[in-house]
């Protein structure tokens, strides 16, 4: 057990907190107590912001199309950026 994590446990009697940390961790067991390890928050999802999504989908779109058509993936990938323009981030023409 890492002592970082120590400070999350809680020991209670019914609804009543009776120690937390190493103190609950050395209590003295009786019946009726309960041990309760706290879990830490999850860390927010980092955000990718719009104009890094739209390069990230022309750059899988040009590598899809290379790796199925390469003599035709630049007359193709105009076809589809034309057909869905704001998926891919390009403004409306």
């Amino acid at each position: 057990m890492r002592p970082e994590h120590v400070k999350q446990y809680h020991l209670y009697d019914g609804d009543r907190v009776i120690a937390t940390g190493q103190a609950a961790l050395d209590y003295p067991w009786r019946p009726g107590l309960i041990m309760r390890w706290l879990m830490p928050p999850e860390p927010e999802r980092r955000q990718i912001s719009p104009e890094a999504r739209y390069r990230g989908r022309r750059r899988r779109l040009q590598r899809r199309l290379q790796h199925q058509a390469p003599l035709f993936a630049a007359q193709l990938e105009q076809q589809i950026l034309a057909a869905r323009p704001e998926y891919y981030g390009l403004p409306n023409r």
